[in-house]
Parts: structure tokens; sequence; C-alpha cells
């Protein structure tokens, strides 16, 4: 026998019952990381940890030359159930001028980033207002809103225009 011939090669071989075990065990751990990560979130909401992942997003401009649109400025994004808050009375304007609807574009805990986006949709010739209030974790909650209007198909018109020219997300409102 010669020295430099000798074969040390182990064969693996794996049969269906060692992959599928293989996979059950990957999906367990990915479960487990993502419900850890999910406990983690829940049970430490003050820690800056988010912070830095969250995106900057560059100041409104109003749509370009060839129709396309530029983003909007936001704070804290939440949902729309979120920026209804239990002061959603709308300010004293809106009801004196005698409004039955208005139209919420934003809502943000950022009084400046709402009160820049309520300037640019004043500048461009829409009834914008910023409505402070308090969102249903009591923090403090800064909504653009437009309007009002006297009737909903006024309402909704408007709404369709700033979807389609601002580029903004909008619902349309019933002042209580």
């Amino acid at each position: 026998m010669e020295k430099g011939n000798e074969n040390h090669s182990v064969d693996l071989q794996l049969g269906g019952r060692h992959l599928i075990a293989g996979g059950i065990a990957l999906a367990a751990l990915c479960f487990s990381f993502f419900f850890l990560g999910r406990w983690w979130e829940r049970t430490h909401p003050s820690d800056d940890f988010s912070a830095g992942m969250m995106e900057e997003v560059p100041e409104f401009h109003p749509p370009r030359e060839d129709g396309t649109a530029t983003p909007v400025e936001v704070g804290e994004r939440l949902t729309f159930f979120e920026s209804l808050a239990e002061d959603t009375a709308p300010p004293a304007t809106a009801v004196e001028m005698g409004g039955r609807f208005i139209i919420q574009v934003f809502a943000t805990e950022e009084s400046g980033a709402a009160d820049r986006l309520a300037g640019q949709l004043k500048a461009k010739g829409y009834a914008g207002y910023v409505e402070p209030g308090r969102d249903g974790k009591k923090r403090d909650l800064f909504r653009v809103r437009v309007g009002p209007f006297q009737n909903r198909s006024e309402a909704e018109r408007v709404a369709s225009r700033l979807k389609k020219e601002e580029k903004l997300s909008t619902w349309v409102l019933v002042p209580e």
C-alpha cells in the first residue's frame, strides 16, 4: 500500500426524514426569533432601538413639471385609527363656517412637519390647517386637515385632487 493514495473522505447521506426535520428546525428557529423580536418591541417601548432605522424623508416640494410628485416629510407613521384621537372635534373655524365635511391628509407628533405641510397646501390654494389633539396613547398629535366643505361630493372631489396632484392619503371626515 502506498502512502499518498489513502482516501479519507466521508459520505454523508441525508434521507427525506432528515431534510424534513431540518426544515422544521429552521422554521422553528425563524419563528422563535420573530416572536422574540415582537416581545422585545412590546416590553421595551422606550428604547430608542428603531430610531436609527427610521428613514429620513426629504422636505415636501410641489410636483415636478413632468407631473411626478416628490415625497412629503413625515414624523412617526401612524395608522389612520391611531390618528383619530379622543379630541376629534374640528377647530372653531370649521364649525363657524358651517362646513359639514373635512379632509384629513396627515397626522404626526411633530408640529413643525404638520405646519410646513399645512402652509404648503395653503400656498397651493387649499384651505389647509393644523388641528392639535391627542391620540389613543395620550400623545400629542397634529393633524393636517383641509376644509370645511358643505357637502360630501365637494369634499371627495378635493380629496381626489389631493391624492392625484399632491400624492397624499386622504380621509373625508364628518366633524362632530
